[in-house]
């Protein structure tokens, strides 16, 4: 009663001290609303430029908008809790389309997986046991297969080779169980350091990111940083570093002296004193292929720092990003964007003279307006993969997420770090949503083009283009200690791998248990003021 108290007062404008709201994993309903808070005031504007669960265990509601109110408090005393019970189930009936949802693969057929675990706060310790297992179907699509000697026949046929991302992950159905979000850290002094599985997510983007999304499962790292962002009087910074490693799937090639990989990666992000609700930030990404001998014992920290155009190890893919995100509470606005290479600069020049260079771009807005007692979002978003050739004879360019040497590409377990579109891809998306004192209902479109550098390459056919349409309608609706949430799109796919024409429907179905709660999530978001 005391949250629901409190979130009466935030909507008629009183004023309150924060209270801390458990939050969910990356991607999840709870995540998606306590960041929609912020748009409506109910909130204070956080950056959400590097999101991690261990880090964001907690959202704040409050009418007293302080930036930044601070990590959870110090538990005296260990504190023991359950996480919810969730169970998520997909469906395609066409084809593969497997995009932010963790370990989980999307294929044809129907995909479910459940997870649940606990969590464990003591003083300036936390940790989470949150396991993943699920069984994927995997029916048989059309997927030309690959014939490069040495591949997998379920291999990607149409980046040269050079990324692990199968159109099929194997013959059959088959089980996963992977650890999740299950981490362990520490908080002390501003400083957080641990060890995780679970995902990430770089960038202000939504639906999708550039250089890490929740589309695959999570890699082991470490990472050290602030717990929150630090005063540094012309405003405010946050760090964060991760070494981590990533696993290839079991269907790409047989080369046990190239599958082993590390990831290193340093982010930045900064929101000047001057100008609050303006959060900048960049991402500077290692991956190396570590040979059979390993790799020197400096490569694993000081290669973050070194200058943007140093070239110290040819078999690294090296990529970064600058990204932006801009919220006005008052206008219940919030604009963002971001912009990434996928190759080294020769030197500071060469950034000058060709800054599109094997670069991609994302941008996106999400807007709130009040309609009586309730919210309506709109949410628009564009991300672009492409990289057309240029005629260039001096340099080449390569395939964004792709890497001549570190020939899995920037994937984990044969699915993508980066966007869930994947390399050579555009995508329009754009939804409106429904908020009600339960819950939500929307509906959305969606338009992507993939494998277009291949078309460009090799098939050139007017309207052969592998491009895809749909649109679908969702929902979500709380009662009790349980949350359904719902989807139901219909789309078709034209030239589906450079194939036939394939129409689908896709269906994703989620009941969540919240043992003991007394305040569904879908009330995290108060109603405007009147």
């Amino acid at each position: 009663m005391k949250l629901l108290a409190l979130l009466l007062l935030v909507a008629a404008g009183a004023s309150a001290e924060c209270l801390e709201v458990a939050a969910g994993p990356i991607g999840s309903p709870r995540e998606d609303l306590l960041r929609l808070a912020e748009l409506t005031g109910a909130a204070p504007v956080q950056p959400e430029l590097f999101r991690r669960w261990s880090g964001h265990t907690e959202g704040f509601l409050c009418s007293d908008l302080a930036p930044h109110p601070g990590v959870l408090q110090e538990t005296l005393k260990p504190l023991l809790e359950f996480l919810p019970l969730e169970s998520r189930s997909y469906f395609n009936s066409g084809y593969a389309d497997d995009r932010n949802d963790g370990a989980l693969w999307q294929g044809r057929g129907l995909s479910t997986e459940l997870d649940g675990g606990f969590r464990l706060r003591w003083k300036f310790l936390s940790a989470a046991f949150a396991p993943v297992v699920a069984w994927q179907q995997n029916r048989s699509f059309y997927a030309p297969p690959n014939t490069l000697p040495g591949y997998s026949p379920y291999a990607n046929p149409f980046n040269n080779g050079q990324i692990d991302l199968p159109l099929r992950m194997g013959p059959g159905s088959f089980s996963t169980i992977d650890p999740g979000q299950s981490y362990v850290r520490a908080d002390l002094f501003n400083m957080a350091v641990g060890f995780a599985t679970e995902n990430l997510w770089w960038g202000p983007g939504t639906r999708n990111s550039l250089l890490m999304t929740n589309s695959g499962p999570g890699f082991p790292h470490f990472f050290l940083g602030t717990s929150k962002p630090q005063d540094i009087w012309i405003g405010w910074l946050e760090v964060q570093i991760v070494e981590g490693r990533l696993k290839q799937s079991d269907y790409f090639v047989d080369d046990p002296t190239r599958n082993r990989r590390l990831l290193s990666a340093i982010m930045f992000n900064y929101e000047p004193r001057w100008i609050p609700g303006l959060f900048i930030g960049a991402t500077r990404v290692f991956v190396d292929r570590i040979p059979p001998e390993g790799l020197p014992a400096g490569d694993y920290f000081t290669r973050l720092f070194e200058g943007v155009g140093y070239q110290n190890n040819s078999n690294d893919n090296q990529l970064g990003s600058v990204y932006a995100r801009w919220v006005f509470p008052s206008a219940q606005l919030e604009i963002y964007g971001e912009f990434a290479r996928d190759d080294y600069g020769q030197d500071f020049e060469d950034y000058v003279q060709d800054p599109g260079h094997s670069s991609s771009y994302m941008f996106g807005m999400q807007k709130m307006l009040a309609f009586g007692s309730h919210w309506v979002r709109f949410v628009a978003e564009e991300t672009n993969t492409l990289q057309k050739p240029v005629p260039d004879p001096t340099r080449a360019t390569p395939i964004f997420y792709t890497h001549f040497d570190e020939r899995q590409g920037y994937t984990n377990g044969g699915q993508s770090l980066g966007a869930g579109i994947g390399p050579q891809a555009d995508s329009e998306y754009a939804a409106v949503d429904w908020f009600y004192q339960r819950g939500r209902a929307g509906i959305w479109f969606e338009r992507v083009l993939r494998n277009d550098r291949y078309f460009n390459d090799f098939v050139h056919l007017r309207e052969d283009e592998d491009a895809e349409i749909g649109m679908g309608f969702r929902g979500l609706h709380s009662f009790r200690e349980f949350d359904v949430d719902w989807s139901v799109e219909l789309a078709k796919r034209y030239n589906l791998n450079f194939g036939g024409d394939v129409p689908t429907w896709k269906w994703q179905l989620g009941i969540t248990w919240w043992p003991g709660r007394t305040l569904a999530a879908s009330q995290l978001l108060p109603g405007p003021r009147q």
